[in-house]
């Protein structure tokens, strides 16, 4: 279980990257599509702020205690941080990007967890790989027909 343990604190670090880059677009976001575009951000920051609590309730179930620093964050993410305000477009862009990034630790995930037995969380997991699949396909269908 150290494995997936390990693994789910990664995925841990990185939707808090991925919730606080979208809070970051949500709160910056201007152009034409502002309203559309602000409150797509902000139901996706919401979303997966409420995933990072199962996160740390999982990594838990399993014995292990849940990082909560700032720096610990740091170093979990596969998420890099983000300093500039891109456009409107290019926010969706990242978002898609690490979207990618989310699915690929998350299948990481199910996979040490299947392996190991643990059938809650990988039913967990498998929840969250179908939100960010579904939210693959809505941040594409953004830029897809430029």
């Amino acid at each position: 279980m150290e494995q997936l343990v390990e693994q789910l604190k990664v995925i841990l670090g990185t939707a808090f990257s991925f919730a606080l880059k979208a809070q970051f677009y949500h709160w910056n976001v201007i152009g034409i599509n502002f309203s559309e575009r602000h409150a797509f951000f902000g139901e996706i920051y919401e979303k997966v702020q409420d995933d990072i609590d199962l996160y740390g309730e999982h990594i838990r179930a399993l014995g292990a205690f849940a990082p909560a620093s700032i720096n610990r964050m740091n170093e979990l993410t596969r998420i890099r941080d983000e300093d500039t305000v891109p456009s409107d477009i290019e926010m969706i862009i990242r978002l898609e990007s690490d979207n990618r990034t989310m699915l690929l630790e998350l299948n990481a995930g199910a996979q040490i967890a299947e392996a190991a037995g643990a059938r809650g969380t990988l039913n967990f997991l498998e929840g969250q790989i179908e939100y960010h699949e579904k939210l693959g396909w809505m941040l594409r269908s953004h830029f897809k027909s430029m």
